[in-house]
């Protein structure tokens, strides 16, 4: 991410100035451009007063005009405090409150989903209520990624130890994709690209293949209609053996499987900044056939 911002102030607007957030100066993203200016903010999940504070203050010193928030920690606590980056001319790219609840509550991403037609894998809120012969993935209603994610054969191999914070859900066997959908900042469709995964590491996406199929662009739009969400929704769904879309994740913001939408030409960060500006942003529908394989980079301090 940070390359491609850097690539777009060289090729687009040098007069772009690049500003990177987190909470310790040892973390890659600050390492990748000696042009970015690092900011250190304090954890979220120890003192949410304070991180709101710090990132204020930041932001009217620097006078940021738009923040593009990355981590789902945060993604609450600045829909909740969207109005007072707004009083500072800074504008926080991240959906309404609801929105981010609705994506990131699993238990009420479910409903949500049920409610607007949006097929999604049969879930329970307990082992008792489970109705399935099939195999039950376990997860944290409010996990991240595949952390505390557990897979079992059937409901009678689930351990009682599962408390209140997880859900249960009929797993779905066959081919996964991810899917980035990309709103206005009025929640209006721009566009989507989509990704048919080859391989997995650690809950991002490791490997994967950029795919275009109209059925895909269709139910992206219908989605983006649905959420209303701001800027980027990170999406995965799995097709079963019988073709069927079912829908497992909604993540209102940029994800692992970004780098693979940018590669096939379609600059979401350069569409924000012309949103940010006023300006129209329009895509094609098809772009670079690619498949994008991740490596590893090594960036040192100093």
């Amino acid at each position: 991410m940070v390359k491609y911002l850097f690539e777009l102030k060289d090729s687009y607007n040098n007069s772009i100035e690049i500003f990177l957030s987190d909470t310790s100066e040892d973390v890659p993203s600050f390492w990748v451009d000696q042009r970015s200016n690092n900011i250190l903010t304090p954890r979220v999940d120890r003192d949410e007063n304070q991180y709101i504070k710090i990132l204020l203050e930041k932001c009217k010193k620097n006078k940021i005009d738009i923040l593009i928030p990355l981590m789902d920690y945060e993604l609450h606590l600045l829909a909740k405090n969207v109005n007072k980056f707004i009083d500072i001319g800074t504008f926080v790219v991240v959906s309404d409150f609801n929105t981010v609840s609705n994506c990131l509550n699993k238990d009420k991403c479910y409903i949500f989903c049920n409610e607007h037609n949006i097929a999604v894998p049969k879930t329970w809120n307990s082992k008792n209520q489970i109705e399935s012969s099939k195999s039950i993935v376990v997860k944290k209603i409010n996990g991240s990624g595949s952390l505390d994610m557990h897979l079992f054969n059937s409901k009678e191999e689930i351990p009682s130890y599962f408390d209140n914070t997880f859900l249960y859900q009929e797993y779905i066997s066959g081919q996964e994709y991810g899917m980035d959908v990309l709103n206005d900042f009025d929640g209006n469709f721009i566009h989507c690209c989509v990704k048919k995964k080859i391989s997995m590491r650690s809950g991002e996406t490791d490997k994967a293949e950029v795919v275009y199929d109209l059925r895909f662009n269709q139910l992206a739009q219908k989605i983006s209609a649905v959420f209303k969400h701001v800027g980027n929704l990170d999406i995965d769904f799995i097709i079963d053996n019988s073709d069927d879309i079912y829908f497992i994740d909604f993540n209102p913001r940029f994800g692992g499987g970004y780098p693979y939408t940018h590669l096939a030409g379609f600059d979401y960060l350069k569409a924000l900044h012309k949103l940010s500006i006023g300006e129209k942003v329009s895509m094609d529908f098809k772009g670079k056939e690619i498949i994008g394989m991740k490596g590893i980079e090594v960036y040192t301090l100093g």
